[in-house]
């Protein structure tokens, strides 16, 4: 939460226009919702091992087009330039159309996320913080949602010069990630 109330700092989410606020909503409703289960009582804990996420467990797939395949800071570059923030289908040279997306594989079990912008994932986070801060009940948090934000914050700071020497910033990401992980795993389970 006090990594949302930084980047709220830097953009100012209120300034986004109803039509873009009502897609995100729209999207977000539309995700999977893994937290919704009646029973979750039953629901015995998993521990997942916190290994290095590198790029043989973390990766992009779905980047192949007829000339070849796109690298994942151009899809980065890519998916972030759009003129329609909210759109997870590239174009390529014009007349290709694919959905990449991020895989995380950790032997056990493989999750996929769409690669999103990263202020379309802001907002996703900051529909995700507006729903906690009522009363702090973690059980409002979708884990889906913020599964695939770290999924793309991982991704994108991987790919970011801006990032390449704050391991703490990584880590704290990192153990974020292992917490969702280990939520939607326990639930599968």
């Amino acid at each position: 939460m006090i990594l949302i109330k930084k980047f709220n700092k830097i953009i100012n989410l209120d300034s986004l226009g109803k039509k873009e606020n009502e897609t995100i909503t729209n999207k977000i409703n539309n995700n999977i919702d893994i937290n919704n289960d009646e029973d979750d009582k039953n629901i015995k804990a998993i521990n997942i091992p916190e290994e290095p996420i590198t790029s043989k467990n973390l990766y992009v797939i779905y980047n192949l087009t007829a000339n070849g395949s796109i690298s994942e800071k151009d899809l980065i570059k890519k998916v972030n330039s759009l003129k329609n923030k909210d759109d997870e289908i590239i174009s390529t040279k014009g007349v290709e159309y694919m959905q990449p997306r991020i895989k995380f594989n950790n032997g056990i079990r493989p999750h996929e996320s769409f690669i999103f912008s990263q202020r379309l994932m802001l907002s996703f986070l900051w529909e995700q913080y507006k729903n906690y801060i009522i009363d702090f009940d973690e059980n409002k948090l979708k884990a889906k949602i913020n599964l695939d934000a770290c999924l793309n914050i991982l991704l994108f700071m991987r790919n970011s010069k801006r990032f390449s020497n704050d391991d703490d910033v990584t880590d704290t990401v990192k153990n974020i990630f292992y917490i969702f992980l280990n939520q939607i795993e326990s639930k599968a389970a």
